[in-house]
């Protein structure tokens, strides 16, 4: 038997080239592929994400999913079964686009779930039976439109995260509250951006901070403990002025917190924001991952090779 799940991916951009879709085959025993394409929907361009998997089942599984379809609607062990391969194409998805958008640093437009989403299955792999839905929506973040082309290896390495466990910080996923927060509460997006900056510099220092203030961990740590991490043969050393920037901004949450302060303004905000999520880039070379080098302003850090 085979399995769909399908969600608008409403407010998010990826720039894909017409008739371009992004496959990303997990294979396993239910052949999971997890894909994102644009259509045509209702006269408008839609961007979708679409799972899709294949079932062995015995025969009179079969048969029950045939009968219900033209004699009955589904008992209890029918609906369980169905909403069981549903949930893995849910688990799925829903991995594969928080990678996607780590990976590609996709972090403007609103936070706002998976809509729409439209249920199916197939006796025979051709054509499908659609089924009301029994999910609940996926809560998920959207960033800015994609400008460079989306590779089959880039693809291939999303699919090898997902994977491999790998998974945004928490840190990455507050400062994304944070960014998507900027225009109507850029009180608490300054809060929260500064709070996921903190936490990654803790996560980063370890049980060395023990329970010293924030500003003293930097005075002592910057920009991470000795030695310098080497991560695939390079080294990172974050700029002084990032420094200077994520000081000011940690006085600046503070007014607000504790004084009742202003925001700053719109532009100022966003130059804080962006280089909190050049710290945090850093920190996630530092945990290992070599591809955030191509998310790395120059003005930002030096990246040396090691001599």
């Amino acid at each position: 038997m085979h399995f769909r799940l399908r969600y608008d991916l409403y407010g998010m951009s990826l720039g894909l080239a017409e008739g371009k879709a992004l496959n990303f085959p997990f294979g396993g025993d239910h052949r999971v592929m997890v894909s994102v394409f644009e259509q045509v929907v209702d006269g408008e361009k839609a961007l979708l994400c679409e799972g899709l998997s294949e079932r062995q089942v015995e025969n009179s599984v079969q048969d029950a999913f045939e009968r219900s379809t033209t004699v009955r609607p589904f008992d209890e062990t029918e609906r369980a079964f169905f909403h069981q391969a549903i949930s893995e194409l849910h688990d799925y998805m829903e991995r594969t686009v928080k990678i996607l958008r780590w990976r590609c640093s996709v972090m403007d437009a609103p936070i706002i779930p998976f809509r729409d989403s439209r249920q199916a299955y197939s006796l025979d792999g051709e054509a499908r039976i659609e089924i009301p839905r029994y999910l609940t929506s996926l809560m998920i973040v959207y960033g800015h439109p994609q400008k460079a082309e989306i590779s089959e290896a880039l693809c291939k390495e999303i699919v090898d995260l997902v994977e491999q466990g790998a998974s945004e910080s928490f840190e990455r996923t507050m400062f994304r509250q944070a960014w998507n927060l900027r225009g109507m509460y850029p009180k608490a997006a300054l809060v929260i951006g500064v709070a996921a900056a903190e936490i990654g510099f803790r996560r980063l220092v370890g049980n060395a901070g023990g329970r010293k203030g924030i500003l003293t961990l930097l005075n002592k740590y910057w920009p991470h403990p000795l030695p310098i991490p080497t991560v695939g043969g390079k080294q990172i050393k974050a700029s002084a002025t990032l420094l200077v920037i994520l000081k000011s901004s940690i006085h600046k949450r503070d007014a607000i917190v504790h004084e009742g302060a202003a925001a700053p303004d719109r532009d100022e905000l966003r130059d804080i924001l962006f280089n909190i999520s050049q710290l945090l880039w850093i920190w996630d070379f530092y945990s290992g991952h070599v591809w955030v080098l191509e998310h790395i302003s120059a003005n930002s850090a030096t990246i040396d090779s090691e001599s």
